[in-house]
């Protein structure tokens, strides 16, 4: 079982790196396009961005830590995957493996 929870762990590591590198590209973009965006735009825009990153690593640290309580506890049918849905350019939608049946926000 801890083998499967540093896999979890790794997997939740990898998922963090893509959501910063995603916030780091958005980002540039912004700075890149503020030659046409007034400077308030472009501050409300890059706040928006670290918030929907905030929200997506701590949802993303909530399934988690459900599915290490999950492999701990023996729950065999419980898959180890985390994977990220694209759902549009701009919104991330953190879920667990769909065979489970429940989408974690």
């Amino acid at each position: 079982m801890q083998a499967m929870c540093k896999v979890v762990a790794k997997s939740c590591e990898d998922v963090k790196q893509s959501i910063r590198r995603a916030r780091q590209k958005a980002l540039d973009t912004i700075k890149k396009a503020s030659s046409g965006v007034s400077k308030d735009h472009a501050k409300k825009l890059e706040k928006e961005i670290d918030d929907l990153t905030k929200k997506f690593i701590k949802s993303l640290r909530i399934c988690a830590k459900r599915k290490r309580k999950r492999l701990l506890l023996g729950d065999k049918d419980t898959p180890v995957k985390l994977r990220i849905s694209l759902r549009s350019k701009k919104e991330l939608q953190p879920v667990e493996d769909l065979a489970l049946g429940d989408v974690c926000l």
